[in-house]
């Protein structure tokens, strides 16, 4: 009976060790922003549409959607640039509606789910109409944290 439990226990630890990774799906249309206003008077708002191998950014200080070729590895993100250097940001958490993006856990990005990105990349709207889009909700966002939008 003994080495029945033995057994079983083993096998336990054996099973437990050998946990698979869980696998990351980001795919659609994401934003993020800083809590609190930045040097420069700016809560470094960005949108993200993640499909297949590609991520398409658009941000505060740059209101262009630049595609990157990208890779999602396990629990790691790589894109291509070629005006920055490459970037390699780690998966800390995953829900429904969030996930947390970053080199380390002191150096992350919250970015959540958002609405209507994807319209742009499908060529149902140009770029003019999603930049006063993407302008009108950058300003909301401003209002929501209470910084004066300049």
């Amino acid at each position: 009976m003994t080495k029945k439990l033995i057994l079983l226990l083993i096998i336990i630890l054996l099973l437990g060790c050998n946990k698979k990774k869980e696998k990351w799906n980001i795919s659609g249309n994401w934003y993020s922003s800083s809590s609190e206003k930045l040097e420069g008077n700016t809560i470094d708002y960005a949108e993200i549409f993640i499909k297949n191998d590609t991520v398409h950014i658009c941000s505060e200080y740059m209101l262009r959607i630049i595609p990157r070729k990208m890779i999602l590895k396990n629990d790691s993100l790589f894109y291509n640039s070629k005006t920055e250097s490459n970037f390699i940001g780690n998966i800390f958490k995953k829900t429904k509606n969030s996930f947390d993006l970053g080199t380390n856990n002191e150096n992350k990005r919250t970015y959540y789910k958002l609405e209507n990105f994807e319209n742009l990349i499908g060529g149902k709207i140009n770029e003019k109409e999603f930049n006063s889009d993407f302008t009108k909700r950058m300003v909301s966002q401003y209002e929501k944290l209470r910084i004066e939008f300049k």
